[in-house]
């Protein structure tokens, strides 16, 4: 079983301070950019609508890009080094901070799923209802899917994990119920 991975309601969210590192960053494919990365910034945004934002161990900048603080990987640091690519990041106030650049795997079945694509090139644009290969997700823990945006997915053992340590910040929805309007 698989989890979309979203943000809890009311924990912290971050933005990026470089304009164009918002492209930088959205448009990390899984394939490794190590020797190219730079350390982004990040500022935390604190209130949004006058309410003041909780602690997160996964700071919320989008589902596509988790963002993960320096506790996170020294507990899970292999975790997500076999399943992707921690690259350093820090906040405004020198927190160290990391984004994950996820894997990405073959196993959004287009036949099965809700698909809205450009006209012009056949492109993806929006999957408003998933369904999965199974058999390309055997032994599989966190994933992102082969689609601009797609959003991350966790195991029930990513889960886990999340519980043991104790982290806040995300919440998990069964792809079953998962529907990305």
């Amino acid at each position: 079983m698989f989890y979309k991975v979203l943000c809890e309601d009311n924990y912290e969210i971050v933005h990026l301070t470089g304009r164009t590192d918002y492209e930088f960053l959205t448009n990390l494919t899984g394939s490794p950019v190590q020797n190219t990365w730079k350390n982004l910034e990040i500022q935390f945004l604190s209130a949004d609508t006058g309410k003041k934002k909780m602690y997160s161990d996964f700071p919320w900048y989008m589902s596509s890009v988790l963002i993960l603080r320096e506790n996170v990987v020294s507990k899970m640091k292999s975790f997500f080094e076999k399943n992707g690519e921690l690259l350093p990041m820090h906040s405004v106030d020198n927190q160290k901070l990391y984004a994950f650049n996820c894997k990405i795997i073959d196993a959004l079945d287009e036949e099965k799923s809700d698909i809205i694509r450009l006209k012009s090139s056949g492109k993806i644009v929006l999957v408003k209802k998933i369904a999965f290969k199974d058999e390309k997700l055997v032994n599989v823990d966190i994933f992102r899917l082969n689609y601009p945006s797609s959003p991350t997915f966790v195991s029930e053992e990513f889960i886990k994990l999340y519980n043991e340590y104790k982290f806040v910040g995300l919440k998990f929805i069964k792809y079953t119920e998962v529907n990305l309007k």
